[in-house]
């Protein structure tokens, strides 16, 4: 799922393909979507910091290469290949982001930033 804010239209659901059906994949797909969909400058911030940490990686590095998952991550940097060095950046966030000692948007006032 990807979740730009509370009721956007641009949220989206959709199964995870293939036969591994984990957490990484489903998040390294969710930021996928994310990079393949963008038309402006983009910061993605998503809950698993493996995915996070090799998204970095694969945005600032040109010679990285993943160890498995090839089959969405070689969509991933020939995409990345095709735009500016700072179109993309990604951070890790906590999940569960809904409970309020967790939240850094509410704290950092980026909610109504994200509104439609």
């Amino acid at each position: 799922a990807v979740h730009y804010a509370e009721n956007h239209p641009w949220n989206t659901l959709a199964p995870l393909d293939g036969h591994l059906q984990d957490s990484y994949r489903a998040e390294l797909r969710a930021a996928a979507h994310v990079i393949f969909t963008a038309v402006v400058p983009t910061w993605v911030f998503i809950d698993n910091l493996s995915v996070a940490d090799q998204l970095h990686n694969a945005i600032n590095d040109p010679t990285w290469r993943p160890t498995h998952d090839q089959d969405i991550w070689n969509n991933v940097i020939a995409f990345l290949q095709d735009v500016e060095a700072d179109f993309f950046n990604v951070n890790w966030i906590p999940s569960h982001t809904d409970d309020p000692k967790k939240n850094i948007f509410e704290r950092n006032g980026l909610s109504k930033a994200l509104e439609p």
